[in-house]
């Protein structure tokens, strides 16, 4: 990562509240070891965190969403089946919101199937982490792990 790139990122988890730039920070620097470079928006507000060979966002991270002070983690699950604890809570939460929406007719996307084995799915790729917490770390990590393996296998090197 540049310094300029390292400064603006600074910048970014500077804006979250003292108690959560620990966390972000452990997981920006898992994401950059795995190569994937922060792009960051013009008032340093976001980042996505993007890796060359494929161009495809991994990560986005942001504050201010909407107002709020607490840090938004948003995460890439495509590669992700069967969701557990945090991710399951994101996907019910997401496609709650999505049958509302119903640009996709809620027919295409990434499938999620309901523990009742009801279905539902979502357009986006990328879905935001409700309540997170030092505590999904981890799980964290090993997603930002296995959607690399993912993105890699399936998508052509862009060079």
């Amino acid at each position: 990562m540049t310094e300029k790139t390292r400064h603006k990122l600074d910048n970014v988890i500077a804006k979250f509240p003292d108690e959560y730039q620990p966390i972000y920070r452990e997981i920006i620097d898992y994401a950059v070891s795995l190569g994937y470079t922060a792009k960051i928006n013009k008032n340093e507000t976001y980042a996505d965190f993007i890796k060359s060979k494929h161009g495809k966002i991994i990560m986005k991270i942001e504050c201010g969403y909407k107002g709020s002070q607490i840090p938004r983690i948003n995460l890439r699950l495509d590669a992700m089946h069967p969701y557990e604890g945090i991710l399951m809570k994101a996907m019910e939460s997401r496609i709650s919101f999505c049958r509302q929406c119903n640009k996709c007719h809620g027919s295409v996307g990434i499938k999620y199937s309901f523990p009742n084995g009801e279905t539902g799915y979502i357009c986006s790729a990328t879905i935001y982490l409700p309540d997170f917490s030092a505590n999904d770390v981890p799980a964290v990590k090993n997603v930002l792990m296995k959607q690399d393996i993912f993105l890699m296998q399936i998508i052509p090197d862009k060079k």
